[in-house]
């Protein structure tokens, strides 16, 4: 009734009975330091449904995964076999552990298990680590690393990339103008379309 009297309500249409959450999704866990920015996202209530990312097949894309192979807040990943997938394209290799920590960094918000000290948004999915991109420089090549990381994901039947990579100007001074980013020049971003087209879901942060 207080809020049908407020001169800024017109009206208020009853929708029926609010349905509680079942019991079993009534619980959450401690997101410890990750409360404020998962809580901030509605991350909760996608966790009390049930939705934790269970049988979900992530790729992230990355500078590298410094320690992912020993920090405990990835024991559950590792121990649950779930950490299904790990190589360097830039160097050919799968030693992506002792490179940069970027991607080690934005996979704790994603996968992380520490209830009451740091927990991820999707804790329960199952991750392959790509390391298509070197802090040391800028390059074109780097949007064919994140090219070939593409295609081995479709291969692999990767239902979500996660890529914290941009690119407009390069060392060396070349680039992307501001008209070039159409959807349609950057190699990157043909790719990414691309991986769209056949049903990949691509999400992007900086």
């Amino acid at each position: 009734e207080a809020i049908r009297n407020l001169s800024i309500v017109k009206q208020i249409q009853p929708l029926g009975d609010y349905k509680t959450i079942p019991a079993q999704f009534a619980s959450v866990p401690d997101y410890g330091q990750a409360s404020g920015q998962l809580t901030q996202i509605g991350i909760p209530c996608l966790h009390q449904a049930g939705f934790t990312g269970k049988n979900i097949k992530m790729g992230i894309f990355d500078s590298g995964f410094r320690n992912v192979n020993i920090n405990n807040a990835f024991d559950s990943l590792r121990s649950q076999q779930r950490l299904t997938y790990a190589y360097d394209f830039v160097n050919g290799d799968t030693d992506i552990f002792n490179e940069d920590s970027h991607g080690a960094d934005v996979l704790s918000t994603m996968a992380a298990w520490r209830p009451g000290i740091l927990m991820g948004a999707s804790y329960e999915a199952n991750y392959s680590l790509l390391r298509t991109e070197t802090v040391a420089t800028e390059s074109p090549l780097e949007e064919v690393y994140w090219l070939q990381a593409m295609e081995w994901s479709d291969s692999a039947g990767i239902q979500i990339i996660q890529s914290s990579l941009g690119y407009t100007t390069f060392s060396g001074g070349s680039g992307y103008t501001y008209a070039d980013l159409n959807g349609h020049t950057a190699v990157i971003t043909q790719a990414a379309q691309k991986a769209a087209e056949v049903g990949m879901c691509i999400v992007t942060g900086k």
